[in-house]
């Protein structure tokens, strides 16, 4: 009898010990995830903005604005990454002129969405990149923050995305 009490109470045991640790340790897993899909867009553009670069320097031309599956059509990526962010959108590339890539007003952006989540991935992407997460920002593309790569958030419509969406975008 002394045995099966002393495994009940040990089950217990055990099982408020698990629920404590996920209670003490649930945040942090949650921000390590954030932080791994900050991280994983950081990577995706940075693989788009070389592969832009590179098409610059060996084709002697910049690179045309609009969607990038040029780039691995043409042997300088092998796929396109997708979006980490699992927002069902892709990548796109932008110039302040609307034709081709010139010097600092051309950039590769991506959604990373709207709300509480995209808010917190967007400012872990800022900060892995050394910025702070910019608000309110113009939807033009010299209106970017001069860093290489970074997040925004627009507080203006662009297009057909709505008030208060995140994007992350990579300098070429």
């Amino acid at each position: 009898m002394s045995n099966v009490l002393i495994g009940i109470i040990g089950v217990i045991l055990f099982i408020g010990l698990a629920l404590a640790g996920a209670l003490f340790l649930g945040p942090r897993f949650q921000e390590s995830t954030i932080d791994s899909k900050a991280a994983a867009s950081v990577q995706a553009l940075s693989q788009m903005a070389n592969a832009a670069n590179m098409y610059r320097l060996q084709e002697g031309r910049p690179f045309q604005s609009g969607y990038i599956k040029p780039l691995a059509d043409s042997g300088y990526m092998k796929t396109i990454p997708s979006n980490p962010v699992d927002i069902g959108g892709g990548f796109d590339a932008r110039t302040s002129g609307g034709g081709v890539f010139e010097g600092d007003a051309a950039v590769i952006g991506m959604g990373v969405g709207q709300g509480d989540t995209a808010s917190r991935i967007c400012s872990s992407i800022a900060r892995q990149a050394g910025q702070t997460l910019v608000d309110g920002l113009a939807p033009t593309v010299t209106a970017y923050p001069s860093n290489p790569i970074g997040c925004f958030k627009l507080s203006q419509p662009l297009g057909s995305l709505p008030v208060d969406f995140y994007m992350a975008y990579a300098r070429i």
